[in-house]
């Protein structure tokens, strides 16, 4: 491959140590030679810190949070940390068939428009087949993500385009923490993948989902409750629309939110949905000013994707 330029992988942590030693062992496989590893740890206390400033197995670059400020916070700090033209950003037990980055960059390199690309997932705890792993990874028609607009693009196991983010001053997207009840525990919001993706769109950059493109991601039903999911989802919905759609198309879509939330919340008898709408209308991520909006062509297109609420159907 004659480009060759510096890849990035980003690994957000926090307390799952033997994910991480699993994680880190995998990137030896990579068939890439032009590596930079940054691990960007959420204030682990299980020895997660510890065994990362020891590691000496591969050349690690890593930050350390003072305190834990979520998900979203600690990806943006990895994206913001990493040297390389392309970040591929990864969790602690995710990790990436062997010649995945070479085919990352590959793609970027035929399709100079593109800012961002999110991998499918398999679960290794369900099905890991060794020889899937090392055969070759085959994309077929690269080129027809010119005219790829996705909006559900997912940080823990996705590759960015530096420059682009950049382009877009990524760094001064709002981020939203919301603190939710989970038995003993506290939940942190924050995921940014949608604004990220959402504001790439709108300003004419193409973003991909890829499936062929695979990680494996030991994704757990625990790992967030259903309250988590259903907010996460339907405050995103809110929150992409007042930010990114077309204005003539803005009222319509507020006014199908709001009845979809009574109607679900009155149908389910579950009130979470009028939670989620009084959560959306005041979170401090909102702007409804914002100049830079989808066109109309790419907000039809993102909409049938991924401009849709967590009602178990689409609008």
């Amino acid at each position: 491959m004659n480009y060759n330029p510096l890849v990035s992988i980003a690994l957000l942590s926090f307390n799952r140590l033997e994910d991480l030693k699993e994680t880190l062992t995998k990137i030896k496989d990579i068939k890439y030679n032009n590596l930079e590893i940054l691990v960007v740890d959420n204030n682990s206390n299980d020895g997660s810190i510890e065994f990362i400033k020891s590691y000496k197995k591969i050349k690690l670059k890593y930050f350390i949070s003072k305190e834990n400020f979520g998900i979203g916070y600690g990806r943006m700090k990895a994206l913001s940390l990493s040297k390389g033209e392309i970040v591929i950003s990864i969790d602690d037990d995710c990790f990436l068939k062997p010649d995945l980055v070479e085919k990352t960059v590959e793609i970027f390199n035929k399709n100079m428009n593109l800012a961002a690309i999110s991998y499918g997932n398999l679960n290794p705890l369900l099905d890991f087949n060794k020889k899937f792993y090392f055969e070759k990874t085959k994309i077929i028609n690269i080129d027809k993500y010119k005219n790829s607009y996705d909006g559900v693009l997912i940080l823990c196991s996705s590759a960015w385009r530096s420059s682009a983010l950049k382009k877009i001053n990524f760094n001064n997207i709002t981020l939203t923490k919301l603190y939710l009840n989970n038995g003993n525990k506290k939940m942190l919001y924050g995921c940014i993948e949608s604004d990220l993706s959402y504001k790439l769109c709108a300003s004419g950059f193409n973003t991909a989902s890829i499936s062929g493109l695979t990680a494996f991601h030991k994704i757990s039903p625990t790992n967030r409750n259903n309250d988590y999911r259903t907010i996460e989802s339907i405050t995103r919905y809110f929150r992409m629309n007042i930010n990114y759609s077309p204005y003539n198309f803005l009222l319509k879509e507020l006014l199908v939110g709001i009845y979809l939330c009574i109607y679900n919340s009155l149908i389910q008898m579950n009130f979470i949905y009028v939670k989620c709408l009084f959560i959306s209308m005041f979170l401090n991520s909102n702007n409804i000013f914002n100049k830079i909006r989808l066109s109309k062509k790419i907000y039809l297109k993102m909409r049938r994707l991924s401009i849709q609420p967590g009602f178990g159907g689409k609008l």
